[in-house]
């Protein structure tokens, strides 16, 4: 288990802040000042809430998500889940199976008004790839 993110939206530090707590967080060596969005790694299978950060932030800790399953959605605020990141599993070069996503019944419709720019809303007989 990982944390991957534990700020809320905005980041900390919050770049467009100049109070005395932001700008020694930028001004700080310690990584652990500089926190992302909320994403929480169970296991290599298992994630909660998938947003850009978590895939920064594999990639800063060495994690592959190549073998993840399973998404849990908290909510669908964009600092939980990126619609957009979604497709990443589509890019590899190595095959990855599809992932599927668990939510609320509103999350769901607000995961479908995401993709529905772009046609592919998924569902469980045809998962985002």
């Amino acid at each position: 288990m990982l944390f991957l993110g534990t700020a809320a939206a905005e980041c900390f530090p919050n770049p467009f802040c100049e109070c005395p707590a932001c700008q020694e967080a930028r001004r700080s060596s310690d990584r652990r000042l500089r926190r992302r969005r909320c994403s929480f790694l169970l296991s290599e299978t298992a994630m909660i809430d998938f947003n850009a950060d978590a895939m920064f932030a594999c990639g800063e800790f060495g994690i592959s998500l190549s073998r993840l399953k399973y998404v849990l959605l908290t909510h669908i605020h964009e600092d939980h889940f990126d619609y957009f990141s979604a497709y990443f599993p589509a890019m590899a070069a190595t095959p990855t199976q599809p992932l599927a996503f668990f939510a609320s019944p509103a999350a769901c419709r607000g995961i479908e008004g995401s993709w529905r720019p772009s046609g592919k809303v998924p569902t469980a007989s045809s998962p985002a790839r």
